[in-house]
């Protein structure tokens, strides 16, 4: 499978927020639609938060598939205090 990642700029989900967006764009080859979907759904399913968008597939029996996705990953803002 080939694949590129281009990783955004992160970004606070709202002013004065605690919340912090990772987004990445992920674009991938894979053999079939099954191959593919089984990397989006493994994606999906990590332990960590995420939203998968702007999903476009290109169907191309002789290629395989190519998936175009961006992927957000959600973390909390470290607050903690020195002491």
């Amino acid at each position: 499978m080939d694949y590129t990642l281009s990783f955004g700029s992160t970004y606070l989900l709202e002013d004065g927020g605690s919340i912090i967006c990772r987004p990445i764009s992920l674009e991938y080859t894979c053999g079939s639609y099954t191959a593919a979907r089984a990397v989006m759904d493994a994606l999906h399913g990590s332990d960590y938060v995420n939203l998968i968008s702007d999903v476009t597939l290109d169907l191309d029996a002789e290629h395989g598939t190519r998936v175009n996705l961006t992927i957000t990953y959600f973390e909390l803002q470290s607050t903690g205090s020195a002491s």
